[in-house]
């Protein structure tokens, strides 16, 4: 529903405005830059932290697709990338950070549940994690996808090679992640009635 608002012409503008000024795109500097002047690590430490940090924006190729990221996680609310590592050689660190489309993947939780009684009459449910982990599916989870058990069908991919960051906005429950377009969903629906009205008078 998001994407679908982002389509419209005049959001996609203000889209583009504000991720214009989110974004520096400056030919003589980077977009980011990590500043440790006002930390009390040794010279040393701070030069494997800025070549580190270094390394990550050249992996992410962040100065020429820093604007599609900050639109992506703009519009959904929410990015998903996946750290690729070589598993025979692990103390190597990263080799690869792939974007993957928030439609595409899923958090699972497996739980198990367990009654406690605290008196002949109190009884109280306790609920424990088992497992967490990822479950991506390239089709997608909005089209009929079949959920077998607990899981889903897809591939399983564990917990921490998984990168999540969302808006920080959720409901009044707190347990869905909204995109920073959720307030101008009734906004649009107006400006479409204004439109409908003014085509038939």
């Amino acid at each position: 529903r998001y994407r679908d608002i982002a389509m419209m012409a005049d959001v996609d503008t203000a889209i583009d405005d504000i991720v214009n000024d989110s974004i520096a795109n400056l030919d003589d500097e980077p977009p980011v830059k990590v500043n440790l002047d006002d930390t009390d690590l040794s010279k040393k430490i701070k030069d494997v932290v800025a070549d580190e940090f270094q390394y990550l924006l050249n992996i992410l190729d962040f100065n020429l697709r820093a604007q599609d990221y900050f639109r992506h996680w703009y519009i959904d609310g929410r990015l998903y990338f996946h750290k690729v590592i070589d598993t025979a050689k692990p103390k190597e660190g990263l080799k690869d950070i792939r974007y993957i489309d928030p439609r595409k993947i899923r958090k699972v939780r497996e739980v198990a549940k367990k009654r406690v009684r605290g008196g002949e009459t109190n009884e109280a449910t306790l609920v424990k994690t088992q497992n967490e982990y990822y479950i991506y599916n390239d089709k997608g989870f909005n089209y009929g996808n079949k959920t077998v058990g607990p899981t889903t069908t897809g591939l399983r991919i564990a917990k921490d090679s998984i990168l999540h960051i969302t808006s920080g906005l959720t409901d009044t429950n707190g347990t869905m992640v909204l995109s920073y377009l959720h307030k101008a969903i009734k906004a649009l629906n107006q400006m479409r009635t204004l439109e409908d009205a003014l085509v038939i008078y």
